[in-house]
């Protein structure tokens, strides 16, 4: 039997007690052990005991949207999913935006001659915050902490947010209208695995924890080849299973929102007879040749 370890913080290990079990089963199928490891345990670790505890380590799943955690392992030569690189960019809204603009304007294109492809953005640090939501409040703006997900620290910028944002790096968007409409594409091994919409039932954010409803969704061929270009800039070797958000406008076009690298499986699990853990597993298990 092959060992390999999955990292999550407790509290979000007991959430997601269900995919972890997923997990566990799938690999188990191909004589490999995936065990739990919490991301407290791995902390109070000094350099010799980290490296000696993972020494019989195939690969390790990060689910802690700590990229200093996957560097840890990288500098021990072991296999991580996913890399420090991607863990940072999926957790960080403002280094995304700037990671792309860069890649595109290196490129020299915009992804499919598309002019708006994302939304144009603003950095405000914590200690910009207040002097910030004042100057714009009353204008048609998102503003988002750099490091929140599933929405709950996306708000329209009115001026009641600065005390829910308080001490928050951000970002500040325009808004871009689209009925409350987004698409989450699942990416396996660099590849377009399926989608799915989200629509808000509720105020302008469509998050499926937040109430918003799913359905699958299947992007046609300028959309699949619109997504590519994000999936090629983030490196199709880097993505193992993550998810890449979009903003569905009402003439049908994409606009990026964000790197969700950390992606979960409910919503697909929701909507779809996709057996996106079972797929995932067999292609890590392929792809290692383990």
């Amino acid at each position: 039997m092959k060992t390999a370890y999955i990292i999550y913080y407790d509290k979000e290990a007991q959430k997601n007690s269900g995919f972890i079990e997923m997990l566990m089963t799938e690999f188990f199928k191909y004589d490999i052990v995936l065990e739990y490891v919490s991301y407290e345990v791995t902390a109070a670790m000094s350099g010799d005991v980290f490296k000696n505890s993972f020494n019989d380590a195939v690969f390790v799943i990060n689910r802690t949207r700590e990229y200093r955690l996957s560097k840890r392992f990288e500098d021990i030569d072991i296999k991580v999913f996913h890399s420090s690189k991607i863990t940072e960019l999926g957790n960080n809204k403002y280094k995304t935006y700037c990671y792309l603009k860069d890649y595109f304007k290196r490129k020299g294109f915009e992804p499919e001659n598309q002019k708006e492809w994302i939304a144009d953005t603003v950095f405000v640090k914590a200690d910009e915050l207040k002097q910030t939501t004042d100057k714009y409040n009353g204008n048609d703006y998102v503003i988002k902490s750099v490091d929140g997900h599933g929405g709950s620290e996306v708000f329209l910028l009115e001026s009641c947010v600065y005390e829910k944002l308080k001490g928050h790096d951000c970002i500040l968007q325009k808004r871009i209208d689209s009925d409350s409409n987004d698409i989450r594409v699942y990416i396996l091994f660099g590849e377009i695995y399926a989608a799915v919409l989200r629509h808000g039932t509720d105020g302008f954010k469509s998050n499926f924890s937040l109430g918003g409803s799913v359905s699958e969704y299947f992007p046609d061929e300028k959309q699949r080849n619109f997504i590519r270009n994000f999936i090629e800039a983030f490196g199709k070797d880097e993505l193992k299973m993550a998810g890449i958000d979009f903003i569905l406008t009402k003439d049908g076009r994409l606009i990026f929102n964000e790197l969700e690298e950390m992606v979960g499986s409910r919503m697909l699990y929701n909507c779809s007879k996709h057996d996106i853990v079972k797929e995932y597993v067999e292609l890590v298990q392929r792809k290692l040749n383990l």
